[in-house]
């Protein structure tokens, strides 16, 4: 990544960048998006490592052209974290799609029964699309699929069913039967 560093000390406590990005940020999800050049504000606790304060983003991706913000994301100490009442992660691109993912210490985890870790919602339909369910990192859901695929319409085309441990799970109660 190239581009000036505008640094901020806040409180002295914590600090603040702005970086203006030629390229891409070397993160895989939004390398995948094709976000870039953006305009990236960073937190950094004293150690150098994203860390959110005050309930805000540590991570902000900004279009340089519009100044939309495309990518959110906070951090505890480098690792993605938040309470498991609010999204770790929201991006979204070519203003169609929107995505939240939930991580606690470093791990995608939401309990079920809130709804899934991972999911993304169609903008012009309203519908999510797909959905993924995490416990403790592990793509695993007790009682439903762990992963759901829909058309924008919202059909499901395609729903596996992980238990615990990882393993699929039979659709029906005979185990001989899948």
């Amino acid at each position: 990544m190239s581009g000036s560093i505008v640094e901020k000390s806040l409180q002295g406590v914590f600090e603040y960048r702005t970086r203006l990005s030629t390229g891409k940020y070397p993160d895989e999800h939004i390398t995948m998006m094709g976000v870039g050049p953006c305009q990236w504000e960073e937190t950094l606790d004293e150690d150098g490592q994203l860390h959110s304060y005050f309930d805000r983003p540590s991570l902000i991706g900004r279009d340089l052209t519009t100044g939309d913000v495309l990518f959110q994301a906070w951090h505890q100490a480098g690792d993605f974290h938040r309470t498991a009442d609010d999204p770790a992660i929201i991006y979204g691109y070519d203003g169609q799609f929107r995505q939240e993912q939930y991580w606690v210490n470093g791990v995608q985890h939401r309990d079920e029964k809130y709804g899934p870790a991972s999911f993304e919602i169609d903008l012009q339909t309203n519908v999510v699309v797909w959905e993924t369910y995490y416990r403790m990192g592990k793509n695993e859901r007790r009682h439903g699929p762990a992963h759901i695929c829909r058309d924008s319409d919202g059909t499901v085309y395609d729903e596996e069913f992980i238990g615990f441990e990882g393993r699929l799970m039979p659709l029906s109660p005979d185990p001989s039967i899948v």
